[in-house]
């Protein structure tokens, strides 16, 4: 794959490949030593774990960007007043 990756000098549809029959093959290899029920476990537990991270990476992106942006019933009062303000300004 890296010897595809230099002579191109980007992603293909070759290496793209190498990398799926490497993926296939590292999965089938880890089955074989562990186990398919091993296997299947070890993955659920990774996806939850996944899914645990990126909630809590989301709720603190979410928290942050609430705090910034006012709430929605001010945003009719910063309407108003950004409209007053401009009534004089233009032709």
């Amino acid at each position: 794959m890296l010897g595809v990756f230099v002579h191109t000098a980007g992603l293909t549809g070759t290496e793209l490949g190498i990398a799926a029959g490497t993926a296939l093959l590292n999965q089938k290899l880890l089955e074989a030593i562990f186990g398919e029920g091993a296997m299947a476990e070890l993955i659920a537990n990774a996806r939850a774990r996944l899914v645990d991270l990126l909630t809590t990476l989301f709720e603190a992106e979410r928290k942050r960007f609430e705090a910034l942006v006012p709430p929605p019933g001010n945003l009719r009062e910063l309407a108003t007043a950004l409209r007053h303000a401009v009534d004089g300004i233009g032709p």
